[in-house]
């Protein structure tokens, strides 16, 4: 299954450099032209790892073959998921990527048009324009050394009152128990690492049966030497808010040996 669900607005999208041959079918070396059919676009948008920068955050479009687009930021304060509906059409030669809001039924059009960094989206009768940057990300055998590296059990103090404690496993689940001996919280979901290796991605699933992806969740990775698991992040948790003041910060967990 595709990592990361969605999360905020619908409005754009754009793509970027290096593009690989496997993932985009075509880029004229005219950067102003997208030479590609409309299932090939499809596939492209697919296949695709896309990264758009807007108000200085970034977010991460991730489309489905099933036809939904999941939008998650990269900000690691949480927020609530969202998906929409994507097509593709043609119009006198040109390519239209269709966005519907499944909410109100409402359609954004935009003009596919090729960037040397990727792909530019122009809305159709607005002036926004976004970019859809192709992200490569690290070597996969990079990405598996951060995963190899945190998969354990790991814990720290948020303050003298509440522990939290993280059980990243190999098969991709994890456990967190959070609070103190009046008041605990264990949540329970997926975890994986970012493309580019910087963010924990957290996918939190239904505490009784364990699936049901309802919540995606990202921590910023902070590098270390000193054998200790570094993230900044937001610990806030329904329930818990009178015995801590959940703020982003950086936390430094503890490895716990067998």
């Amino acid at each position: 299954m595709k990592n990361y669900l969605l999360i905020t607005a619908i409005f754009l999208l754009g793509i970027s450099n290096p593009i690989t041959a496997n993932v985009i079918s075509e880029i004229s070396t005219d950067c102003n032209k997208y030479d590609s059919t409309p299932e090939r676009l499809d596939q492209d948008l697919v296949d695709g790892n896309w990264i758009v920068l807007r108000n200085n955050q970034k977010e991460k479009f991730d489309f489905h073959a099933m036809g939904l687009v999941d939008v998650i930021p990269f900000a690691t304060n949480e927020g609530l998921n969202k998906s929409y509906i994507w097509r593709v059409e043609n119009k006198d030669s040109d390519q239209i990527l269709v966005i519907t809001n499944p909410g109100n039924h409402e359609e954004s059009f935009y003009l596919v048009k090729g960037h040397c960094n990727g792909i530019q989206l122009n809305k159709i009768d607005s002036d926004e324009s976004l970019i859809l940057e192709f992200n490569t990300g690290l070597p996969k055998d990079e990405i598996s050394k951060i995963k190899n590296n945190i998969v354990g059990d790991w814990i720290t103090n948020v303050d003298q009152n509440v522990i939290v404690h993280f059980l990243f496993r190999e098969d991709g689940s994890y456990t967190r128990f959070l609070g103190n001996n009046d008041s605990k919280i264990i949540e329970h979901g997926f975890w994986n690492v970012s493309e580019d290796g910087d963010y924990l991605v957290f996918e939190v699933t239904d505490n009784k049966t364990k699936t049901g992806v309802f919540k995606t969740k990202f921590a910023k990775l902070i590098p270390t030497n000193n054998g200790k698991l570094n993230i900044k992040s937001s610990l806030s948790v329904a329930g818990l808010e009178s015995v801590f003041e959940a703020k982003e910060q950086v936390y430094s967990f503890n490895r716990i040996t067998p």
